[in-house]
């Protein structure tokens, strides 16, 4: 799997638990939102990777939006939820692509 490919995986993961509406809001509020700079760098990077493979990157364009709106709490609930969506989709899908170009 390309760099990229891994990188959609780990950021979906990460951006999952932030789709969990309570636990994830406190977990925010107790940190003072350092989570979601951790979040957006993560996506950044994530990125970053997809531009260099040459993969797509809207997810990891959605996911940033979520971390920096991450701090409203209905409207960064349901941006979480279609960044990991976006993320996770387009990870089996570029996992996809590695293998046909693989082969």
């Amino acid at each position: 799997m390309s760099n990229s490919t891994v990188m959609k995986f780990v950021s979906g993961g990460f951006n999952l638990f932030f789709c969990i509406p309570v636990i994830s809001w406190v977990f925010v509020v107790g940190l003072s939102a350092m989570p979601l700079f951790l979040l957006f760098i993560l996506h950044l990077v994530t990125f970053i990777f997809s531009l260099i493979d040459k993969r797509r990157f809207h997810g990891s364009v959605v996911g940033m939006t979520a971390a920096f709106m991450g701090w409203i709490p209905v409207l960064g609930f349901f941006m979480h939820v279609i960044a990991t969506t976006l993320l996770i989709v387009d990870g089996f899908k570029s996992r996809k692509d590695d293998k046909e170009v693989e082969i």
